[in-house]
């Protein structure tokens, strides 16, 4: 049987002329695809070529949405135009760093939304938790130039599963063809240690942050909006992330396996309603 991975490369059309150009223009994607994160003394973990390319035809689109959904997720299910459609959570990967006592998470998540592209290349998605870092905090930290129409550098607060708040600077940078949009995002290691803007979790006990402030230095991730053909402000929407999950988070327990397709479930409705407005 012809694998996911063989039934795509054969759908690709310019030899993932896209990615090539996301690469060429977007330098946090091309390190998180081609440098990827060091997590301990592990080789660096690189994050994987998106599934669907540019300048395909409608119909190769949706055989590529067909491999990846299966049987479990069909087509017609996948591409439905509602908040509550099925996504396609692929089985999170994880990998022992015993180094840094920690395991790299892999998390692939596929969906289809729809929305103005147009709009989204203009505007991105709101961030309810960001705080802007401005230019003047940013020369401090000898960060002298970004560009303000593809990059921004902000602040995040973040909770997982009601055991951990994470608190982490990060550099986000966009890039644009034709057909697509990538957003990249990696933990920006400038703030390691920072007194304003630092990079670091904390255990959560009945909702609030208790106990000792850790270092935190594993985050990246990107998103590819593909334009679908053959679905009217149709979006075909992958979403790619690594991070490092520290021993100390649940006791070394694999609670986030459990409980992240929750977490994953609520992202995605979400888009999709911020898509739709």
């Amino acid at each position: 049987m012809t694998s996911l991975l063989c039934l795509t490369a054969a759908l690709l059309s310019a030899d993932g002329a896209a990615d090539a150009n996301h690469i060429a223009h977007n330098p946090v994607y091309a390190e998180l695809r081609q440098t990827g994160l060091t997590i301990g003394e592990q080789e660096p973990f690189k994050l994987p070529a998106p599934m669907m390319d540019d300048n395909l035809t409608g119909k190769q689109q949706k055989k590529i949405m067909e491999a990846i959904g299966g049987r479990a997720v069909p087509l017609d299910r996948l591409t439905r135009k509602a908040l509550f459609a099925p996504h396609i959570l692929k089985r999170i990967k994880e990998v022992d760093c015993p180094k840094a006592n920690a395991k790299a998470k892999f998390v692939n998540v596929y969906f289809v939304a729809y929305g103005d592209f147009d709009e989204l290349a203009k505007n991105g998605k709101a961030e309810d938790d960001w705080k802007t870092i401005d230019e003047q905090d940013l020369q401090k930290r000898g960060i002298d130039e970004i560009d303000p129409k593809h990059e921004r550098y902000g602040h995040i607060q973040r909770e997982l599963i009601n055991r951990v708040m994470i608190n982490a600077a990060v550099r986000t940078y966009w890039s644009q063809t034709d057909d697509s949009l990538v957003f990249a995002t990696q933990l920006a290691p400038q703030f390691n240690g920072d007194s304003e803007f630092p990079n670091y979790w904390q255990s959560l006990v009945r909702n609030k942050p208790t106990g000792e402030k850790h270092p935190y230095e594993h985050l990246g991730m990107y998103i590819k909006v593909t334009k679908l053909k053959d679905y009217e402000d149709g979006l075909f929407i992958e979403v790619h992330v690594v991070f490092s999950e520290p021993e100390g988070w649940f006791d070394g327990r694999n609670l986030l396996i459990s409980k992240l397709p929750q977490v994953v479930q609520s992202e995605v409705r979400d888009a999709r309603g911020d898509m739709k407005k």
